[in-house]
């Protein structure tokens, strides 16, 4: 019998808390080393995509030197024909890298409008006038391109107050700002509220809406590899941008807003993003006149009007309550809604 009790006694020990302990302990270690490994992989592809991306420690608009090729559906995009190149200089706007010789420096800032991302260098507005001020004899001129679709004033007075220190130098500022303070307004509906870009937290908040890369942190908000995933995670799963398919997400929004008619005619209040946005105008001319940069303040062209045709209204999208570009709205704003938010 003692012998017995001697046996059980040991058979308990081993599967005692010594006994589970000791099987828990190898799965820490691998747990702790698969963390390390992933800290050290990530560490590295952050550090390999800001040497070949973000070549310097600074704000980006957009990658440096980047191109990318469209391929272009007319019937989705018309007006627009044969494939395209999306380009970008060494500072990371479109253009080309400035001479030092030039004389005459513009850039323009401003959202979608702005961008004209389908549109080759040479056709958007940015080289279109760059190309007539040479044809009309200023030999020595430049226009770059800063301008990113989606932004607000609240994200060009950053590109003005971040981005620009480390940008050519221009002698004058083109400002096309304003349609996508009405829609972002529109778009939160009773969530939107007034953002006080003054407050250096507002910032934060706005840095990896306004800028692709942005200077080398600790904080993980602000690694360039971790906000690239997650991009490419949405876009996997929305599939809303296509280089080989150009504007075939515009079918899906164009559908969604045909199919949730009738539209809303009256505008919510827009007394508060009104006073925001000349709020935020003032403080982007504030700092562009304390650098002695000549400002243009530039109309952003709109289609939206009262006597649009049938087939004009078929190739509206925007104007939508809520995430519409990425799950279908039930409510948006007619164009003659639009066009009256406009006219403030």
């Amino acid at each position: 019998m003692t012998g017995e009790k001697s046996q059980l006694n040991t058979k308990k020990n081993r599967t005692g808390p010594n006994s589970n302990h000791s099987k828990l302990l190898p799965f820490v270690a691998y747990t702790l080393v698969a963390f390390f490994c992933l800290v050290i992989i990530l560490t590295l592809s952050e550090f390999g995509i800001r040497k070949f991306l973000f070549p310097e420690s600074k704000y980006y608009i957009w990658p440096a030197n980047m191109s990318i090729r469209f391929q272009i559906n007319s019937d989705i995009l018309p007006g627009i024909r044969g494939p395209s190149r999306f380009k970008t200089n060494r500072y990371g706007i479109r253009g080309d890298d400035p001479e030092l010789e030039t004389e005459l420096k513009i850039i323009a800032f401003g959202g979608s409008t702005t961008e004209d991302s389908y549109l080759d260098s040479n056709e958007a507005w940015h080289g279109v006038l760059q190309n007539q001020l040479k044809a009309s004899g200023l030999e020595r001129v430049w226009v770059g391109n800063a301008g990113k679709s989606g932004l607000s004033s609240r994200d060009i007075f950053l590109h003005i107050k971040y981005a620009l220190p480390d940008l050519p130098t221009p002698n004058i500022a083109l400002l096309m700002v304003g349609v996508n303070d009405l829609l972002q307004r529109l778009q939160e509906g009773t969530n939107w509220k007034i953002m006080d870009m003054e407050n250096i937290h507002s910032h934060e908040e706005r840095f990896n809406r306004a800028f692709f890369g942005l200077p080398w942190s600790i904080n993980p908000n602000r690694w360039v590899s971790i906000s690239l995933t997650k991009s490419m995670i949405i876009n996997f799963f929305y599939k809303g941008y296509d280089p080989k398919n150009a504007g075939k997400e515009l079918e899906k929004w164009r559908e969604w807003r045909n199919v949730a008619e009738p539209h809303l005619e009256l505008l919510p209040d827009m007394s508060e993003a009104i006073f925001e946005y000349k709020k935020n105008i003032n403080l982007i001319l504030n700092h562009l006149i304390a650098r002695e940069i000549k400002v243009y303040l530039v109309t952003q062209p709109m289609l939206w009007k009262s006597n649009l045709t049938d087939e004009q209204r078929k190739i509206l999208w925007m104007g939508g309550v809520g995430d519409y570009q990425n799950k279908q709205s039930d409510k948006y704003y007619s164009a003659e809604a639009l066009n009256t938010g406009l006219s403030f």
